[in-house]
């Protein structure tokens, strides 16, 4: 899936649209951002300068998530959102697997509370 790839997208309110936008410069591959308009400035110049296309988005991260999924089903762009691209994603679900019990007594905002079984594949 990934070998060849020659587009990839991500939605951003920071740091994840400037990493993929600096890394699809440097192997000269078409990077799409996807950020909510209200993203500082700052970010959205870091994207731009390093040549990826940006798209703003009137809403916030969870529509721009939206939007990337369109993109990567209409084009085959690789969507390399947090815990949707394959590498993070089997690394995620195989520290599911050690790390979490079976129940968890609400969110917290260092790990997730799915149960392992309940991993996606």
């Amino acid at each position: 899936m990934l070998a060849g790839a020659k587009t990839f997208v991500v939605p951003t309110a920071g740091n994840a649209g400037v990493a993929l936008s600096a890394y699809a410069a440097r192997a000269s591959v078409r990077a799409r951002v996807y950020a909510p308009r209200s993203t500082p400035r700052m970010i959205l110049n870091q994207i731009t300068r390093y040549g990826a296309e940006l798209e703003l988005i009137d809403g916030h991260i969870g529509d721009c998530g939206k939007a990337a999924r369109a993109f990567a089903a209409e084009t085959g762009a690789v969507d390399v959102s947090t815990l949707r691209e394959p590498v993070s994603h089997r690394g995620a679900r195989r520290l599911w697997a050690w790390s979490l019990p079976s129940s968890c007594a609400g969110p917290s905002p260092t790990r997730s509370c799915i149960p392992p079984e309940e991993a996606p594949a």
